[in-house]
């Protein structure tokens, strides 16, 4: 049920944009978002508490949860309905199109009449499209251009399937069918997309069909591709497919490293296996003596790797980019983990109404601190958004001062109460076209440290763009780049940048690059991460939290971190406090 209202209030959002309805859109995306990457179902939140429980829920607050609570009971919510009778188009098939906002798709729609992909592609190759108002030549070129792009097989957002695979999981283990349940692919190379899922199970049996039988009765797929005595695949209500195999115990860590992958990472090595006389593949590891194949006994992946001279490999890195070679050497890296990560400095305080709120200030803050200790962090970094970001309720250079005295007041209280955390004061700062910030030098010197985001204008050249953020960069406020390239997967693609000048950039100025853990950013990417660890450019992994539960987005940013080849000296988020101070202070 999750999915189904997420993509609910997700489409609400586009309905209100469309009719230039304030705050109303990014509130209902924020709310979408939050459900979609729950792993405890809606329906037993309301079971549990009712309309109290649902407003717990990160962004819902009273009106969304009445729209939840409308689902839950009849399967509808009357807005929606009365929005899809009178802008009847397929807004999720549409919105997907790059360059497609619910403005653009409104106007196609009260033009045209363009409802389907269908209906757009042919008004495009009819060329009605160039002679509408906003639009032109280039934007209906770009539309066709698009389209042939989104024709590619979907691709999920990691968080997305694994709350999914979560659910699954527990179901097959309930099942008390199988001996050992794991899932491989990208999802376990930690892919920031994710297409299918491919679970490998072993069993003391050798014909589960009846088992597998039983697993689609209560999953109910929309097809189902096969089935038989050790695969079942099968298109799963969630829109992706699934495939489960069965493989003896004695195949299993030879069919876990197959079917994990990647494929250019499994080409690589059978070739240095066989330059070693050795036969691999998902049954097993095999050496030929005397024209025959004998098997050679396994038990794990990492035994695997050392019978062919490697130390062991990491899932995360298993992409054919050095890692083989490196393991060869014994020069693999030892990877951050998230048990390394002593705090997050990308974090929003939730608020809603422009006024800057001390004591409601202060509640939140102290809600952040508890549960970063149960984190078992020692260190938070309080960064709003400022001036410009009026949509996000920016302080003002008034309020960020407020708010610094708020802070100190904050950790005078902790250091009197003995305990052992500390707030950091900064802010999410807008780089403006001209590559200004929306703070004053003045008010910025007074924080801790300062981010510099971009927000608008991702459009620019690659040109204008680069020397914008270069410029930013420059200040010697700045301390770390947000979101280096600006992208939302599956939404907004990167904006044209030359990554190597920022690189440049911040080892000239020592800026730190962070890592936005968000699941919908994940920027930077892993090949970046890895090219600026090789130019020793200090990381940074955060949260980018815009309500209290999503610091438990820091594990995606880990992830991609780990992907980008980053070990513990690489992230400024594992040092300690006074280190970071320090840093802060002499970049």
């Amino acid at each position: 049920m999750n999915e189904e209202i997420a993509n609910i209030l997700r489409a609400l959002s586009y309905y209100l944009e469309m009719e230039n309805v304030p705050f109303k859109p990014q509130a209902y995306q924020k709310a979408s978002q939050a459900i979609q990457t729950m792993t405890e179902d809606v329906q037993d939140i309301y079971s549990r508490g009712g309309l109290a429980a649902l407003k717990e829920i990160s962004g819902v607050g009273e009106s969304i949860a009445k729209k939840i609570e409308e689902y839950i009971k009849t399967k509808h919510i009357k807005e929606f309905d009365e929005y899809q009778k009178r802008i009847p188009v397929d807004i999720f098939n549409l919105i997907d199109i790059e360059g497609l906002g619910p403005k653009t798709i409104y106007n196609l729609y009260q033009y045209l009449k363009i409802k389907t992909r269908d209906d757009l592609e042919k008004a495009a190759l009819n060329g009605q499209i160039r002679n509408l108002p906003g639009f032109g030549a280039k934007s209906e070129e770009n539309i066709l251009k698009n389209l042939n792009f989104q024709k590619e097989p979907k691709r999920y957002l990691f968080a997305e399937i694994e709350s999914k695979w979560k659910k699954l999981e527990n179901f097959l283990k309930s099942t008390k069918a199988f001996s050992r349940i794991d899932i491989a692919g990208s999802f376990r190379r930690k892919k920031e997309t994710i297409g299918d899922m491919d679970i490998l199970v072993a069993s003391q049996s050798s014909n589960l069909k009846t088992t597998f039988k039983n697993i689609l009765a209560k999953l109910k797929p929309v097809r189902i591709w096969a089935l038989g005595e050790t695969k079942v695949s099968f298109l799963s209500q969630w829109g992706f497919d699934v495939d489960i195999r069965l493989v003896k115990d004695s195949e299993y860590a030879a069919a876990l490293l197959y079917f994990t992958g990647s494929k250019d990472h499994n080409i690589k090595l059978r070739e240095l296996v066989m330059k070693k006389g050795y036969k691999l593949n998902e049954y097993g590891l095999f050496k030929t003596k005397n024209n025959k194949e004998q098997i050679i006994t396994v038990d794990s992946e990492k035994a695997i790797y050392s019978k062919l001279g490697l130390d062991y490999i990491e899932p995360e890195l298993r992409e054919n980019t050095g890692e083989i070679e490196a393991a060869k050497e014994h020069r693999l890296p030892r990877l951050v983990n998230l048990s390394d990560i002593g705090g997050d400095f990308h974090i929003h305080t939730p608020r809603h109404k422009f006024v800057f709120d001390g004591q409601q200030e202060k509640e939140i803050i102290y809600q952040y601190i508890n549960l970063a200790q149960q984190l078992g962090y020692k260190y938070l970094g309080i960064s709003n958004h400022t001036n410009y970001l009026k949509i996000e309720y920016g302080l003002s250079e008034e309020e960020l001062i407020q708010e610094h005295k708020l802070i100190e007041k904050i950790n005078n209280e902790l250091q009197k109460r003995r305990i052992d955390f500390f707030i950091f004061h900064g802010c999410e700062a807008n780089v403006l076209k001209d590559g200004t910030l929306d703070i004053s030098d003045k008010v910025l010197k007074e924080l801790d440290y300062v981010i510099a985001s971009v927000h608008s204008h991702f459009k620019l050249s690659k040109t204008e763009q680069t020397n914008r953020i270069v410029k930013a960069i420059k200040n010697p406020n700045v301390d770390i780049l947000g979101h280096p390239t600006g992208r939302l997967i599956n939404q907004r693609p990167e904006y044209e940048v030359d990554l190597e000048a920022i690189i440049d950039a911040c080892q000239k100025t020592k800026t730190i690059l962070e890592i936005n853990a968000s699941p919908f950013r994940l920027d930077l990417n892993d090949v970046s991460i890895k090219e600026a660890i090789h130019n020793k450019i200090q990381l940074i992994i955060n949260s980018d939290s815009h309500q209290i539960d999503q610091l438990n987005f820091m594990k995606y940013g880990v992830y991609q971190a780990r992907r980008g080849w980053a070990e513990v000296p690489n992230i400024l988020n594992t040092f300690n406090q006074r280190e970071i101070q320090n840093f802060f202070k002499y970049h």
